[in-house]
């Protein structure tokens, strides 16, 4: 979405300031459009009336004396938050350097905008793979599917990615082979 919105008003700065503040304004109608509308949605949730649900008392605080454990006792719950935030942080910073590594010339030697466009096939993956799999744990047992199909993707998925960067590897693709035929 942001190649879209973005990139395509961009033509990539030569240097000069007045050319790089009017690329950069392109950049402000998009974000302010995407304030606007997560403006909207909070003010409308905040006008939801969430039901109480029966058979619970939220509001009431623990017996005199006794005291709730901090949530950070939790070992799986810290390991858990950590894995989240390191997970997220690796996806994001991939995202982010995929636009520059594809824009090289001896990688892919594509634009910014084309870069930007194959970079939405990036996040449209991982939100297809993210459905498929919560459709597949719906069928399968999280433990057989961790232990058995896990187990085997973990070493299948990275062979195969080694076997092509071994391929490529020894053959010299060039970027600019493909589009001429060439090698």
């Amino acid at each position: 979405m942001g190649a879209v919105l973005i990139l395509t008003a961009t033509t990539g700065g030569d240097g000069e300031p007045a050319k790089a503040a009017a690329e950069a304004a392109t950049v402000q109608g998009p974000y302010l459009g995407l304030a606007a509308a997560l403006f909207l949605i909070a003010l409308a949730f905040s006008r939801f009336k969430l039901p109480v649900i029966a058979g619970t008392n939220a509001s009431s605080a623990p017996a005199e004396g006794t005291t709730l454990p901090s949530v950070w006792s939790y070992r799986h719950l810290v390991f858990g938050a950590v894995a989240i935030f390191t997970y997220v942080g690796a996806e994001v910073s991939i995202g982010s350097f995929l636009v520059n590594f594809m824009s090289r010339p001896e990688i892919g030697g594509l634009t910014e905008s084309a870069a930007g466009k194959y970079l939405s096939l990036y996040w449209g993956g991982a939100m297809v793979g993210r459905f498929i799999g919560a459709a597949v744990l719906r069928k399968v047992k999280p433990g057989y599917a961790a232990d058995h199909i896990g187990i085997l993707l973990s070493f299948i998925v990275p062979l195969v990615c080694y076997l092509y960067i071994i391929h490529y590897g020894l053959k010299g693709h060039q970027a600019g082979a493909a589009a001429t035929g060439s090698r």
